[in-house]
């Protein structure tokens, strides 16, 4: 199975398995390290391990004598360790055995049955050997099982201590394992925590010139660099939008007195048909520049945040409207039934919905309907429509949806508006045929 893409997730299995093998192997070597320092000639679980062989060997024959059976495991015993002896005690009854001869002076004997187990020292040669006794319950009776000069090498301690203390291995690997999940649990989260904080803070980003910037201070020194950077590009994007802004600005202000000169001088021409058709033009032309300025306005600035009624808005709005829609034929209507509060910019808000009636007006047929909802403005038409396909298109600057008067930028100022308010603008098709571009508001539109 492939692992995800995430450094989170890998970096928390790393860790996790490290952390593993690192308990792991520092167990081994506290208990390795114990064992090493202790005397291999003295190996009290030795003795215990071979006592334990003894008394799975101890019986009976068929005249009821006590015997040893023959076993591999004792045999081993026997055959690798030199200084190994036995005594197996039942009453009077006496089996012993080894490759060497009990110690002198059995002063266990006399005890079966008095105690459970017994550790004593003695000597052979220049060895200190360690001696064990204990009362066992066997296939026999009870008997007393002595023993002595059981020498286990490091790796036969450990397995034999392992193998005695099965319960606490099994906690222990328990405890491992529980490392492990809360390793890959825990890790993620923390590294992921500054990531989320960042995330959020670009989501928060207004675009606006010298807007919100990512904390780099704040940040974790993995994502400074990456924070600073960002930032970094911000001021250039801010910079490029801003030179793009004034060149449009600029550009529009020095048209409007060329145009205006130009208005009054076709006064003077002669021919009605022709002066009407310049006329028109010139008008047009001052159309556009009068949106290029409001476009360089709305995105060179943060709007004056208020208390707006859209329904007194609209109403205002349609007034407004009302000669050129006579004018053009087409009736214009009003659907506001209870007064709607949001917070925004009256000017900019104006402007968004002057646009979108005017659109409406000019490609209406005959009924342009314009209805304020709770968190909506929606301008009704029974025109054309506009295709599916060219519905986001018409968003864009100078795109326009069929041939007409406008310069296409009338529902990229509206586009632009609603950005800037939290909101967005739909384009649909209304019920009986036409266009619906509704202008939709935020819940809660709080003033920054």
């Amino acid at each position: 199975m492939r692992l995800p893409r995430s450094i989170t997730f890998r970096a928390s299995v790393a860790v996790a398995c490290l952390t593993a093998v690192l308990l792991v192997g520092v167990t081994v070597l506290l208990i390795s390290v114990l064992v090493t320092i202790g005397d291999p000639d003295k190996s009290p679980e030795g003795s215990k391990y071979a006592a334990r062989i003894l008394r799975e060997a101890v019986d009976r024959d068929a005249d009821g004598r006590l015997v040893l059976k023959a076993s591999k495991a004792l045999a081993a015993l026997e055959a690798d360790r030199p200084f190994f002896w036995y005594v197996v005690r039942a009453g009077d009854e006496t089996v012993s055995g080894g490759p060497t001869q009990p110690p002198a002076g059995a002063w266990l004997q006399g005890w079966a049955g008095r105690i459970e187990h017994a550790e004593f020292e003695y000597v052979v040669g220049e060895k200190r050997l360690l001696g064990y006794a204990s009362t066992e319950e066997t296939r026999a009776g009870p008997v007393m099982i002595e023993l002595g000069g059981v020498t286990f090498s490091l790796a036969e301690e450990l397995l034999f201590g392992f193998g005695h203390n099965t319960p606490l291995i099994v906690s222990y690997g328990v405890f491992v394992l529980l490392v492990m999940i809360a390793a890959v649990w825990a890790i993620p989260r923390l590294i992921a925590r500054p990531v989320r904080a960042m995330a959020g803070a670009a989501e928060a980003i207004d675009g606006l010139p010298a807007g919100r910037r990512l904390p780099a201070a704040q940040a974790p020194a993995e994502l400074r660099p990456l924070a600073g950077a960002f930032n970094r590009a911000l001021e250039r994007i801010d910079a490029a939008a801003q030179a793009q802004r004034n060149f449009l600005s600029n550009a529009a202000h020095e048209l409007r007195t060329p145009l205006t000169r130009m208005r009054m001088r076709l006064e003077r021409v002669r021919d009605v048909g022709l002066r009407a058709e310049l006329i028109a033009d010139v008008q047009r032309l001052s159309g556009i520049v009068a949106t290029l300025l409001h476009l360089a306005r709305l995105s060179g600035q943060p709007l004056a945040q208020a208390r707006v009624d859209l329904v007194a808005l609209a109403r205002m709005v349609v007034a407004e409207q009302a000669p050129a829609a006579l004018a053009a034929g087409t009736e214009l209507a009003l659907e506001a039934p209870r007064p709607v509060v949001v917070t925004g910019s009256e000017m900019a808000l104006r402007l968004a919905l002057t646009n979108l009636v005017e659109n409406a007006v000019r490609h209406g047929g005959g009924l342009v309907t314009v209805g304020v909802a709770p968190g909506e403005i929606a301008v009704t038409d029974r025109g054309a429509g506009v295709p599916e396909t060219l519905r986001a298109e018409v968003m864009k600057p100078f795109a326009r949806a069929g041939a007409g008067a406008g310069a296409g930028l009338g529902l990229a100022i509206v586009a632009q508006v609603m950005a800037l308010h939290g909101g967005s603008v739909t384009i649909g098709e209304a019920e009986e045929g036409g266009a619906r571009v509704a202008l939709l508001f935020p819940k809660e539109a709080p003033i920054p």
